[in-house]
């Protein structure tokens, strides 16, 4: 019986030992920690779930060459060398393409997504049959910050996160010290170039406030402004003069 007893209080143990580790993996972090489960205990991700996931981030079925991703059934590829892909995209290059599939497992209703690497280009198509109208590829437009500050003062030379290459187009946001705010939308090929920043305000004692900055971009990562200067203008007797105005810079996005 003594024998029994022990093997008891020892089966005892381990289930206390197994109740605290299970216990313990629920609030997990870092590298063991997962997604909350669709269904079952806390803590524990469904087996099903757990196959998704590595099929998406880790086993990625490959495509065929000459593959049209719109016929493919739901689920995670990868391949190059496609066709009927959007026009902006490299045929050679490699990409990712995501499959879902909604209006029931009969339906024809797709949402395809295609990722290219190389361009750091994503576009979006939609399969709407039965409605009778497929939507073309749309890319979706990424956004990232290439500077951020306030500068006003001339001949100041400012670098950028990255090269404004990189980018589709620019986003310049700017504003002045009469608190007017504005935006201009520049190519990526104006390196070199000069960029004018202007803005308008009306104040108070009845004068016209232009403010109007010259930027130059030095090269794809560099700028700064090469003039800051604002006129007055009477609203009543239409004369100019020089103003103590000044445009400020705020921020600089790349859009592609």
């Amino acid at each position: 019986m003594a024998k029994l007893a022990d093997k008891v209080a020892e089966l005892s143990r381990n289930i206390d030992y197994l109740k605290s580790t299970i216990n313990g993996h629920v609030s997990e972090v870092g590298e063991r920690a997962h997604g909350l489960p669709q269904s079952g205990s806390a803590g524990f991700m469904p087996y099903n779930l757990y196959q998704g996931g590595v099929q998406e981030f880790e086993s990625r079925t490959a495509i065929p060459d000459k593959t049209d991703p719109t016929t493919l059934d739901p689920g995670y590829y990868y391949g190059a060398n496609m066709i009927n892909i959007p026009d902006m995209a490299d045929v050679s290059a490699g990409a990712v393409v995501d499959v879902t599939r909604y209006g029931g497992k009969a339906s024809n209703q797709k949402v395809i997504t295609y990722r290219q690497a190389a361009l750091n280009l994503t576009w979006v198509k939609v399969i709407n049959n039965p409605g009778g109208e497929d939507k073309a590829w749309q890319r979706v437009m990424n956004v990232a910050p290439l500077w951020s500050g306030t500068l006003s003062s001339t001949g100041i030379e400012q670098t950028l996160n990255e090269s404004i290459s990189h980018y589709s187009f620019v986003l310049i946001n700017f504003g002045s010290t009469s608190n007017n705010h504005d935006t201009v939308i520049v190519p990526e090929n104006y390196v070199g170039n000069g960029i004018n920043l202007d803005t308008t305000n009306l104040s108070s004692d009845g004068f016209i406030t232009t403010i109007e900055a010259r930027m130059v971009v030095n090269s794809g990562t560099t700028f700064k402004l090469a003039t800051n200067q604002s006129l007055d203008t009477s609203s009543t007797t239409g004369a100019v003069t020089t103003g103590s105005a000044k445009l400020i810079v705020n921020s600089i996005w790349g859009v592609f």
